[in-house]
């Protein structure tokens, strides 16, 4: 499946994008930049290979594959970026003032 995630902003609490799929665009929060490190920060910008994916903890989500230094990066629903551990939040809009 063929996703498009451009990032818009980088801050030091938070990284904010959109993620595009055919027509439809979702808005994204991540943890700031740190060098990639795990569980606290963004992956780097790149070309991922994104598969289905499902736990206990998180049915029904995607995670990227052949992220250099990293492993098991999901793309789930969040609000904030202390909603996720080093991979993606899903949603549909911007938080207000954002």
């Amino acid at each position: 499946m063929d996703f498009s995630l451009t990032r818009f902003a980088y801050g030091s609490s938070a990284t904010l994008g959109r993620l595009s799929l055919y027509v439809r665009t979702f808005y994204t929060v991540e943890r700031p930049w740190l060098g990639n490190r795990p569980f606290e920060g963004c992956i780097p910008e790149g070309l991922y290979l994104c598969e289905p994916y499902s736990s206990a903890k998180y049915s029904n989500v995607w995670e990227l594959k052949k992220v250099p230094g990293r492993s098991t990066i999901l793309i789930h629903a969040a609000n904030y970026a202390s909603d996720v551990q080093g991979g993606i939040g899903i949603g549909m809009p911007l938080a207000p003032g954002a």
